[in-house]
């Protein structure tokens, strides 16, 4: 019998893996392109032009603008000419092109309805206002008046809580400005120890003094030597008190003429005249003259304080010439703190006078307890205040608790010539010329 040899002309079927590959792929793709569609449709917001449906009735208003696929929000008005229920305004305006599915504000002419006061005693202004607009009323007039009542709240209302009155109406309210400060005749306070003048003033109810040292005493140190405001003046309480004293002349040295000395020479003026030496800052300005160019304090300073001079010329080693009393060169301390130290005394009341009166600068200002050598500011927490004495008064820029060892920098404004004073701890602490 003979043996059966196929034939290798005839088609092959497909392998079944191509086709299921083939069919993933379609499905995929078409999955792709729905998808592609599906996003165009949802970005793609269509956008149509408000019309202008003031003076509708309020029905064929949202009517109209509900079949633009736009959602009304309506709100009520008060306009006498126009009739009850139409249209009176809308936002966005007409003519405004806008996406579909955004909402429009319509307001509706509506007649004015009775409602009740709310109460507003006892509550804020802004509290206040916001009360009144939940029952449609408006905020009218508003006085002030003292009181024993916290400051800036509403202490009497008209017309009053319970009232029933036209919604649209007004409502006048008046708030506390807080207890009254009377006026009192300024005591006389010259001769008084400075304590004695502290708690005169305590006891007629003055809070805000400052003592500001102008002079010098070899027998009434501490003493009050004048007074602003004046004795018997009618004042009122709030008005700052400054009290000029003297201090005692055994404890103050004028410091040295030092301008112009060289490095060493300075340094050597400073220890005999029964001081030490602060601070040494150099710079090189040949338009200068060489030696010291400034020094600080520069008229009057407690004994052992230290004096911050300005060079002009190279640094030198004068670490032989450096006697031991507690200070180093850069001013820093090494075992003795100074309870009053650094201060700078004029020999008058400040006065401000002289062309530049009205001149505007602005300065920097610094102070840091660890720079200066006080080692007592480094380890105790310290009440810092700054005053500004020039062309526009007196006033008080700083005045703050400051942490142990925590410095002060801020920049001061003043105008024409000025004198800033600090004080530490109530005392003194330096006065100069900016």
């Amino acid at each position: 019998m003979a043996q059966r040899i196929p034939s290798t002309d005839l088609p092959q079927p497909p392998a079944k893996g191509v086709i299921r590959l083939s069919l993933v792929i379609i499905t995929l793709l078409a999955l792709v392109i729905i998808t592609i569609i599906s996003l165009g449709r949802y970005f793609e917001v269509a956008e149509v032009t408000l019309p202008d449906v003031i003076g509708m009735n309020v029905e064929d208003a949202t009517r109209t603008l509900r079949q633009l696929e736009l959602n009304p929000v309506t709100y009520v008005e008060n306009i006498p000419s126009a009739q009850v229920g139409a249209v009176t305004s809308q936002s966005p305006r007409a003519g405004e092109t806008v996406r579909r599915g955004r909402s429009v504000s319509v307001g509706v002419n509506s007649p004015p309805e009775n409602v009740t006061i709310p109460s507003l005693i006892g509550i804020t202004r802004e509290q206040a206002s916001a009360t009144l607009q939940t029952v449609n009323l408006e905020m009218g007039e508003v006085n002030f008046e003292y009181n024993d009542a916290p400051e800036g709240t509403v202490i009497a209302q008209a017309p009053e809580a319970d009232t029933m009155v036209l919604t649209g109406s007004t409502v006048t309210i008046t708030l506390s400005r807080g207890p009254e400060v009377p006026d009192v005749t300024m005591p006389e306070l010259r001769g008084l120890t400075m304590d004695e003048a502290r708690k005169r003033l305590k006891a007629s109810g003055f809070a805000n003094v400052t003592p500001v040292a102008t002079s010098l005493s070899f027998d009434r140190p501490g003493v009050v030597t004048d007074q602003f405001p004046s004795p018997n003046q009618i004042t009122p309480l709030s008005t700052p008190v400054t009290l000029y004293y003297a201090l005692a002349a055994d404890q103050v040295i004028h410091v040295p003429n030092l301008k112009g000395s060289d490095v060493r020479r300075a340094v050597m003026t400073i220890q005999a005249a029964g001081l030490t030496v602060g601070d040494i800052s150099y710079q090189n300005d040949p338009a200068q003259p060489q030696g010291v160019l400034s020094y600080r304090p520069s008229t009057y300073t407690v004994r052992g304080a230290p004096v911050e001079l300005v060079v002009n010329g190279a640094a030198q080693n004068i670490t032989g010439l450096l006697q031991d009393n507690g200070t180093n060169v850069n001013g820093a301390d090494t075992g003795t703190s100074f309870g009053f130290e650094g201060v700078d005394i004029d020999s008058t009341p400040p006065i401000i006078e002289g062309d530049n009166a009205g001149d505007r600068r602005t300065i920097p200002f610094n102070f840091d307890p660890a720079s200066l050598g006080v080692s007592s500011l480094r380890e105790n927490p310290y009440d810092f205040r700054l005053v500004v004495s020039d062309a526009q008064g007196e006033r008080t820029v700083i005045d703050e608790r400051i942490d142990a060892g925590e410095s002060v920098s801020t920049t001061v404004t003043v105008y024409g010539n000025a004198l800033l004073q600090t004080y530490i701890n109530d005392i003194l602490y330096q006065a100069w010329n900016p």
